[in-house]
């Protein structure tokens, strides 16, 4: 083989070598590197004493509070998922083939929750939740309701659902923005076809734009559902878990553990276990989907 056949042939090999030696440095190994410290008694200082299973063992069948984080998990679920799915799919088809002036304006708008951080929305919606000065209490007063005002984030009994309204808040521009393009592809015919038929706007998005846009739900679904698995910053800026351990989701609880208690390798045992439900989700909501396509 000539010389330069043969650099031809490694070129691209130079070109993602750079992003595989980051992947491995930044991704590869600490997945690995927590994947075995979750074997062993480790504080995350001294040396790692490997103990097995044993903090699976625990995590599984002695400690509640992984089962009390699962149960907000999938409370959070409701508000991360079903409730932005069910408004971005209605703001979408209310929105998608309007053609009023600043229709666009307004569909950046609803998206921008998207794109503050997420430690910001954490203090914002904190503010508004606020029992003294919020907005949210001010304007329960102005329109007569004030019995109605609590400390929203402080209350056992609502303060998940404040913050699974926070988490709705933040995904349901995304999931509007994923069918607005979905909707793009549906060949116009269609419509016109079935009002032919007489078919009114609602049979024409239960039997044209639903099934046309199978893809883009199972998409919102899969992001949806791993952000209320995954969800840690807005718990941890609004009410850090409490009251009690009413918002503690998983993501926190390994926080707890691993900076706080100074459990690192319980903390990562746990991580790898939510993890492993993550991917479980996913998978499912992926068969699920594609078995209906």
């Amino acid at each position: 083989m000539r010389p330069q056949a043969a650099s031809l042939k490694y070129k691209p090999y130079f070109y993602i070598a750079p992003a595989m030696l980051s992947y491995g440095i930044f991704v590869l190994y600490p997945s690995l590197a927590s994947f075995w410290y979750s074997f062993t008694e480790w504080d995350g200082l001294s040396r790692p004493r490997f103990i097995g299973f044993a903090n699976y063992t625990k995590a599984l069948f002695d400690d509640p509070l992984v089962w009390i984080a699962l149960k907000n998990n999938l409370i959070f679920m409701l508000f991360f998922a079903a409730i932005p799915l069910a408004l971005g799919l209605l703001l979408a088809s209310l929105i998608g083939r309007s053609r009023l002036k600043g229709i666009n304006m307004f569909r950046v708008g609803l998206f921008m929750p998207q794109v503050v951080p997420l430690v910001a929305v954490g203090v914002i919606w904190s503010w508004i939740y606020n029992p003294a000065f919020g907005v949210l209490n001010n304007l329960l007063t102005i329109i007569g309701v004030r019995q109605w005002g609590r400390a929203w984030l402080g209350d056992f009994d609502v303060a998940i659902m404040a913050v699974g309204g926070i988490g709705a808040w933040l995904w349901y521009g995304f999931c509007m923005v994923i069918f607005l393009a979905g909707m793009q592809k549906i060949d116009e015919a269609l419509y016109d076809a079935a009002k032919l038929d007489g078919a009114h706007a609602i049979r024409q998005f239960w039997h044209i734009t639903l099934p046309e846009l199978q893809r883009e739900i199972t998409v919102c679904l899969v992001m949806t559902l791993t952000g209320a698995l995954r969800v840690f910053a807005v718990v941890y800026v609004t009410t850090n878990g409490g009251p009690g351990t009413s918002t503690l989701p998983i993501s926190l609880y390994v926080f707890k553990n691993a900076f706080e208690y100074n459990r690192m390798g319980y903390a990562t045992s746990i991580a790898v276990l939510l993890t492993l439900l993550i991917f479980l989700v996913v998978i499912i909501t992926i068969h699920v989907r594609e078995e209906r396509l």
